[in-house]
Formats: structure tokens, C-alpha cells, sequence
């Protein structure tokens, strides 16, 4: 056992005035009396029992000097010689999406942050602690004290979030190898998604002690929505199709309905009477009809059922409308075929619209002008420029020479995830009258011949974005190419942000990068169609009692690789890198994750210990103390009666 505060045992000297009280003789006072036959018998009873009244003197004198000695040394602090106790704490709180599960009315977070307070309360005097959460972040939320206040406070403003607990972030903390030499960590957690964590007892912690794992929360049955789409379909006037799974955890099946809205949560489109087995469930499909596609269109799913966690009873997804790309035409050569190539992707699912002032003279009022020099389209559209002519450029600066007098043998795709590249195929292309141009150090070559010589590039400039094709269209043979038509689009989706592959449903701990037409690791595509973002979350409804749905709303400016961390839609506001332009996208995210909606971690049942947080030393010495004081006292008054 160690002392935390020996100075305190100074207090021993109390003693000295005890025994002296007890030691010194008081002198009887002398009083007359009219007859003593009357006090003879007495005093001789007196002088027998001398011996017991000395024996219960010293013993009442051996309780007092025992109390205060207990007392004494309950304020030196005295904790016990374990290695484990005297190091300083970290606590680790799960917070993942599925520690907000219920079992009687309460909550698993709120079983954690219990427990974490029970140890924070029990901390010998002295000993610091710090508290940390971890979902798919890791978040210090107390940093290292001795402020048992503070630590309080910090706990008991924990809340789950509604992202699923990701492994490789508590890795990343476990694997540190200096910076938790020296502490107690001790892990509360439910469990879920923790299996290989579960059955190796966090082992692989740069082999120290592995830390304390104290599972939290109760089983219990829960069905929830894992995948869930929405998307147009080709056939028909505004014609969707919808799809959705759920899971159950429960053994028995159960009958619930799954109620489908659109724009908003009352506007209930269609209602689903299902039966959900335990496991997994066979998706549903069905089809919507006469849906205003030309607009964008937020779509709820929820399931009416009482279960163990709310979370995953809802689901969004957010279809984007088909807004027209307006194309103009200002090219020296080729008009014809470049208004075929537009006239081929005009319609409901591929939404460019030929623009009716096509001419160089005036572009105002097109989304996108293709053109030979920037000097022939509108300052504010976007621009494709082919063939680049003899002239200087912003975009491609001095024309240093030609080479159209040979074709390029063959070519390559340097950024094959590229949106405006992903569907090109160069090696069935010919790339004829190339010249060597020197682009602005903030372009991206896309495509290039073998000798390095840029033949698509996405260029930026004038504060503005641009696709320069460094080739003559008629000598590569283009107009006769399929290639073309698709490129072309390629673009003008990709320059406008209305991408026909953007997904419609995303899960909670994905990042805005995730969320990218190019979902390519190249760091010079990232950093020339990222940008910055100013991410806003919507309020959503808010229909269920325990809260499934905050109606909260934020901002968040920053990079795109901000976390979605909350369910409901998102107002996301891109803005390019050099473009004065931003672009105004709905993204819906969801929970949507099987493991989750399990609610179960069999593995981690054979690895739950029972945590040893310790009764404190000093209250057990500060009872005991009380207790001697009471049985010297009641010694005391027997004695003082008989």
C-alpha cells in the first residue's frame, strides 16, 4: 500500500491530548453529608470492582486512539500496490450508431457513460485520467486531468453518433507505440463490429497490456433498412424504380410496413405491408409512375415497427433532376456533326439541349461553348475548346509548332478514373494535327501520346475551367469516331457537376471524396476537381421520440474529405479550384449497415471481463473509524449507568 498524502500522518499527534485526557485524575469535590452508614456500602462496592472500571477505561482509551488512528490515515490516501492502479487512465467510450440501442428504456451509451462515471468517482486523489470516444473518428473529449469534475462533465456530454464504429480508426490509437506506454485503458463498448478486437482481447496493442474491454447493453430484436436506391428508368414518362432491404436479427418472422414518401415525409407515396424472416431479406423493387423529373426529388423510406434501434427504421435518398445543359456550337469546322453529337444525348435520362444562339458571334445564355479560342464564347460558360488555332491562348499559351502531318501512332489515358475520360477508349481513336502547347501549371493531362505531347487536358484559367483537345477533328477522322459523342458529354456533365452517375444514397462515415464523379487516389486529379466545399445539413423530421433524426443544422467549410456524419440531407455548395462557379448538390445519407442493425457480437462474450475498479482505501478506513468511535461511545454511556 502507498500513501498519496503522508504528510497528512502528521495528524497522528493527536494522540498526546487523548491519552493525556484519559490518564489525568480528577480530583473528587467534598461535599457533607448528614449520615455515613449511608455511603460505607457503596464505596467498599467501589474498591471491588476497581480492577474492571481500570480495564474499562483502558479499553475505551485503546477505541479512541484505534478511530483516530483510522482517520488519520484515511486522509494520507492510501491506495494498494497494484501497477495497473497507479497508472494514469484513458477511457474509451464506443460511440458508434448501434450504442444507441435500447433495452428497457435505456439507451447502451448511456449503460457506458455510467459505468465510465463510476470509475471517474472512485480515482484515487491524484490520478489523472483522460477521456476519448471513438466511432468513425476519434474525438478526445476530456484531455489527460485530475479534474474529476471535469471528467464528469465530459462523459455526461457523450452521445452516440450515427456512424457505424470503424476498426481501422481504433487501430490507428492502439497502434501507437509510445504514446500509451504508461496508462490503463479501459474500452467500453457493446461489441458490435469489434469481432477480430473481441476475440483477440485487443492483444496486438504493440504488446503491452491489452486494454480492459467492459461490454455494455443487452440483446434484443431489431430489423432495420440496409440498402436502399432510387433511379430513373428509360422506359416511360417519368418512371422510378425503388429498392430497398431490410435485415432482422430477431428468430421469429415479424409483420411490419415500410412506408414510402417523396419531397416530403407526408406526401406518402406508397405503403408496404412486409414480412421480415430473420437474417437477411430479399430486396424489394417496385415502380413509381408520373414523377416530376426535372427537378430534384428527396425520398424517405420508413419502417413502422418497435424495435431495439430507431436509427436504421429511416432511410433517404436524393434523385437529381435533369436540368438541361445548354451546348453551343461556335466551331470554325464540324458545326454539323458537333449538333448531332448534342442532339444525341437530348432526352429525359441524358439531359443536353442544343442552344439556340450557336454561333461565335453570340453564346450568352449556354452552359457550355465548343469553340477553337476562348475569344469566341461568352466569359461566363464553361468551355471545350478543339482544335486549339495558331493564336496565343490562356489556356494553352504559345503554339510552338504543329504535327499534322502525321497521326499519333498511339496514345494513352494518364487518368483512366477521370469523369470526362472514364468511358474513352484512345486506342481506338486516331489523334491527328497535334501541336506542342504549353498549358498553365494548374492543368491536368488527361490523355497523351507516347512522347509526352498533351491531347486532352483539363485546363484552368481566367478563373474559369476548361477541356482543351489538342487534335484537328476532321483529320483525326472524329466525326466518323462513337468516341466522340461520349467524350463530349463526358464533359459538359463534367463541367457543369451533373454527373449522370451520381448516386442517390450514401452511409453515415463516408467523406465528401467518397462522394466524387473521379474516385481516383491521383492527388492532381483530387486537387483539380475537389476544390472546397460548404456543407450544410437540412433539418429532417423528427417523428420518433428517441430521437433517430437531431433537426439540427450547420455549416462546414472546408476541404472534401469532411466527414457525413449525421442521417438527413445534405446542401452541399462546391466550389472549384480557380472558378468563380459553384454548383448546389442534395445529398441524402443514411445509416445502412447490416452489422449495425444485428445489434449482436457473439465473439466478444467469451472475452468480457468483469473491471476491477477498486473500493477506495480511505472510505473503508473512514467506516471503520466511525464504527470504534460509536462502541467506544456506547461503552461509555453503560459505563456512566451502572
Amino acid at each position: 500500500m502507498t500513501l498519496l498524502s503522508s504528510h497528512m500522518l502528521y495528524a497522528l499527534g493527536l494522540l498526546v491530548p487523548l491519552v493525556a485526557v484519559y490518564l489525568l485524575k480528577v480530583r473528587p469535590r467534598k461535599k457533607l453529608t448528614p449520615a455515613w452508614f449511608l455511603w460505607q456500602g457503596i464505596l467498599q462496592e467501589k474498591q471491588q470492582s476497581a480492577l474492571l472500571r481500570r480495564l474499562r477505561d483502558w479499553l475505551s482509551l485503546l477505541l479512541m486512539a484505534l478511530a483516530t488512528c483510522l482517520l488519520v490515515l484515511a486522509m494520507a490516501d492510501p491506495i494498494w500496490n497494484d501497477s495497473a492502479s497507479q497508472k494514469d487512465l484513458l477511457i474509451l467510450i464506443d460511440t458508434g450508431a448501434s450504442m444507441n440501442a435500447t433495452h428497457q428504456g435505456k439507451s447502451r451509451i448511456d449503460d457506458a457513460k455510467d459505468r465510465a462515471m463510476m470509475v471517474v468517482r472512485s480515482l484515487p486523489v491524484g490520478r489523472r485520467a483522460a477521456v476519448v470516444t471513438v466511432d468513425s473518428l476519434l474525438s478526445f473529449r476530456v484531455p489527460m486531468t485530475i479534474d474529476k469534475k471535469l471528467l464528469l462533465q465530459g462523459i455526461d456530454s457523450i452521445r452516440a453518433s450515427h456512424c457505424p464504429l470503424n476498426q481501422n480508426v481504433l487501430n490507428e490509437l492502439l497502434n501507437v507505440p509510445d504514446a500509451f506506454a504508461a496508462l490503463r485503458c479501459v474500452f467500453f463498448t457493446d461489441g458490435v463490429g469489434l469481432s477480430l478486437y473481441g476475440e483477440q482481447r485487443l492483444a496486438g496493442w504493440k504488446g503491452q497490456a491489452s486494454p480492459e474491454i467492459y461490454k455494455v447493453g443487452e440483446s434484443g430484436d431489431n430489423i432495420g433498412i440496409v440498402d436502399f436506391d432510387v433511379c430513373r428508368l428509360p422506359s416511360g414518362n417519368g418512371r422510378v424504380g425503388i429498392f430497398f432491404r431490410c435485415f432482422s436479427n430477431a428468430k421469429e418472422p415479424k409483420e411490419i410496413r415500410a412506408v414510402l414518401s417523396c419531397q416530403s415525409q407526408e406526401s406518402v407515396v406508397r405503403v408496404f405491408p412486409l414480412t421480415v424472416a430473420a437474417g437477411e431479406n430479399a430486396p424489394e423493387q417496385t415502380v413509381i409512375d408520373g414523377v416530376d423529373l426535372s427537378r430534384d426529388s428527396k425520398w424517405f423510406l420508413r419502417l413502422e415497427c418497435d424495435d431495439a434501434l430507431a436509427l436504421d427504421n429511416y432511410a433517404c435518398a436524393a434523385l437529381a433532376g435533369t436540368e438541361s445543359i445548354r451546348v453551343a456550337c461556335a466551331a470554325d469546322h464540324g458545326s454539323v456533326f458537333i449538333r448531332n453529337c448534342v442532339q444525341a444525348f437530348s432526352s429525359q435520362q441524358q439531359p443536353l439541349v442544343l442552344s439556340d444562339q450557336s454561333s461565335s458571334a453570340n453564346t450568352i445564355g449556354a452552359d457550355v461553348v465548343v469553340c477553337g479560342h476562348e475569344d469566341e464564347a461568352a466569359e461566363d460558360a464553361h468551355l471545350i475548346l478543339l482544335g486549339p488555332c495558331r493564336r496565343s491562348s490562356a489556356f494553352w499559351g504559345e503554339v510552338k509548332g504543329t504535327e499534322d502531318t502525321a497521326t499519333v501512332p498511339s496514345a494513352k489515358v494518364l487518368v483512366p478514373q477521370h469523369p470526362a475520360v472514364r468511358f474513352c477508349n484512345p486506342e481506338a481513336m486516331l489523334f491527328c494535327g497535334a501541336r506542342r502547347l504549353k498549358l498553365p501549371e494548374s492543368s491536368v493531362v488527361l490523355i497523351a501520346s507516347n512522347d509526352g505531347v498533351p491531347l486532352v487536358a483539363e485546363v484552368y484559367a481566367r478563373g474559369q475551367k476548361a477541356y482543351v483537345l489538342n487534335f484537328d477533328p476532321e483529320a483525326s477522322q472524329f466525326y466518323l469516331s462513337a468516341g466522340f459523342p461520349i467524350l463530349l458529354y463526358a464533359m459538359a456533365c463534367d463541367l457543369c457537376d451533373k454527373s449522370p452517375q451520381r448516386l442517390t444514397a450514401f452511409r453515415t462515415g463516408q467523406r465528401l471524396s467518397d462522394l466524387l464523379p473521379a474516385e481516383s487516389a491521383d492527388a492532381s486529379v483530387r486537387s483539380a476537381v475537389a476544390g472546397t466545399s460548404e456543407l450544410k445539413l437540412l433539418p429532417l423530421w423528427m417523428e420518433d421520440e428517441r430521437d433517430a433524426f437531431v433537426p439540427d443544422v450547420y455549416s462546414i467549410a472546408g476541404s472534401e474529405d469532411l466527414p457525413l456524419s449525421t442521417c438527413g440531407f445534405y446542401l452541399q455548395k462546391r466550389f472549384r479550384e480557380n472558378d468563380d462557379k459553384s454548383v448546389e448538390i442534395v445529398r441524402a445519407v443514411s445509416l445502412l449497415d447490416e452489422t449495425t442493425t444485428g445489434l449482436e457480437s457473439d465473439s466478444l462474450k467469451k472475452a468480457t471481463f468483469s473491471l476491477d475498479s477498486g473500493s477506495l482505501p480511505r472510505v473503508l478506513l473512514v467506516v471503520l473509524g466511525i464504527l470504534l468511535m460509536v462502541a467506544e461511545s456506547i461503552l461509555y454511556h453503560r459505563r456512566k449507568v451502572g
